[in-house]
């Protein structure tokens, strides 16, 4: 399982639990209130070093639950 993403992501497909439904990408039906709510903020930040911040606590709290086993991730972009 991959994916690509833009420079500013937006995390809801993937992460946010009203993804989690039938024909949505949250395949995995991950859900985190703590987590919806920071992307929800994180989408509607203006700040670039807010958004870094959110997008942050985001990754953190998603690799504590862990609802994928990520085996690698590249720091560059090609």
């Amino acid at each position: 399982l991959g994916w690509s993403r833009s420079p500013w992501p937006d995390p809801t497909a993937l992460w946010h639990s009203r993804s989690a439904v039938k024909g949505g990408l949250n395949l995995v039906r991950y859900r985190n209130p703590e987590v919806d709510a920071l992307i929800d903020r994180a989408v509607r930040s203006i700040p670039d070093e807010e958004r870094v911040r959110l997008f942050r606590r985001i990754h953190e709290q998603i690799n504590a639950d862990q609802p994928y086993t990520f085996l690698t991730e590249n720091n560059h972009t090609l």
